[in-house]
């Protein structure tokens, strides 16, 4: 009672957890449900985003405290001192190479690789630091949804689109792709499908 929910995830392995507002983290079995906050090691309690990682682990996106992994009843975090320099992490995709992509509200993407970041924001070429969806598809392409505009991640490069390109320049809240190519994109007051060759040429 009195918990407010902002997220939630179903693990690989079938493990449902519940991100609040500001309690923490949940983890709901099939009859018990433990609760996760600072006490635990999380650097803090507003959980923004949750993501597995293929390998029974979790990944936690906090809005005030970085990013952090629960595995094996151990939490990790991963903010400043091990080269994480965003803070209100709000969005995680994994990678095909095991990796992380995390974007932040405010400080631009990162890429979390073999225990190494690597950072790209407006300077690298981003619509906007502040990244609002990820979504990553089977050619290893990262689609980006920031507040400014859509972008494309590929090969360590960004590609933006919009304005000359015939796509609006307003917040992308949603990505997805379907088997036919498409690439589905929401924003704050209409739906698109794109064709993803299209738009990589």
């Amino acid at each position: 009672d009195g918990v407010s929910l902002q997220t939630a995830c179903q693990t690989r392995s079938g493990e449902l957890w519940v991100g609040t507002v500001r309690d923490g983290l949940f983890e709901c079995g099939s009859s018990v449900v433990q609760q996760f906050s600072e006490r635990d090691g999380l650097s803090d309690s507003a959980i923004e985003v949750l993501c597995g990682d293929g390998d029974g682990g979790l990944w936690i996106g906090t809005r005030n405290g970085g990013l952090h992994h629960f595995k094996a009843r151990k939490i990790t975090r991963f903010n400043t001192p091990w080269g994480f320099q965003g803070t209100y992490a709000c969005a995680l995709e994994p990678d095909a190479q095991g990796g992380l992509w995390i974007g932040t509200s405010g400080d631009g993407l990162f890429r979390l690789r073999d225990g190494k970041f690597t950072g790209y924001t407006v300077a690298s070429g981003l619509p906007s630091d502040q990244i609002l969806t990820l979504h990553a598809d089977e050619s290893d392409s990262l689609w980006v949804g920031t507040d400014k505009g859509l972008c494309r991640v590929r090969d360590g490069r960004v590609a933006t689109f919009g304005g000359g390109n015939g796509l609006p320049e307003e917040a992308t809240l949603q990505l997805d792709s379907d088997r036919e190519g498409n690439l589905w994109v929401g924003s704050g007051s209409r739906i698109f499908r794109l064709h993803k060759e299209e738009l990589n040429a």
